[in-house]
């Protein structure tokens, strides 16, 4: 996966979705859609970052075109918040049927490059102001950041690497 963590939700909720599990990322670009029904709105709540090389350099690695490059990296804990919610009047187990969804859906796996470790829910409740059933539920991952340097000394895009192939 391109671009570090830019783009990381929408790659988390579109993987959801692929898995039967109804999923939006939470800072959506278009306009805000009505909640039909249970929904898991994925957001990053969190990005700790350590070593895992000298410097982080992992070394050198040879590009398509045949140039060698040096590599750098770093290990990331990426905290998701994966918030359930639904219109006031949801039925009582469609709530349930989502987080079994979800369950699901990470026990299998994620997106190419995610490595899920921690899947944690809270309480449900009910937000007066928006009229929202709504359950805490977030997800812990595994990634490495990794980055080329180029002849300039700057840093390609990061790549979000790792994960678990099935």
């Amino acid at each position: 996966m391109n671009g570090g963590v830019q783009g990381i939700t929408k790659a988390l909720a579109d993987y959801l979705t692929e898995q039967g599990a109804a999923a939006v990322p939470a800072w959506n670009t278009g306009a805000r859609q009505k909640l039909s029904g249970p929904t898991a709105v994925v957001s990053l709540r969190g990005c700790r970052v350590a070593p895992v090389g000298f410097q982080d350099y992992l070394g050198q690695r040879q590009r398509e075109d045949g140039v060698w490059e040096d590599w750098y990296g770093r290990e990331a804990t990426l905290t998701f918040g994966l918030d359930l919610c639904a219109p006031e009047g949801t039925e009582d187990g469609a709530f349930q049927a989502l987080l079994d969804q979800l369950s699901a859906a990470l026990l299998v796996g994620a997106p190419e490059g995610l490595a899920v470790e921690e899947f944690s829910w809270g309480e449900l409740t009910f937000d007066t102001q928006q009229r929202l059933l709504r359950q805490s539920t977030q997800a812990v991952c595994r990634a490495y950041l990794c980055a080329a340097e180029q002849a300039d000394g700057l840093f390609t895009d990061f790549e979000l690497r790792g994960g678990i192939k099935a």
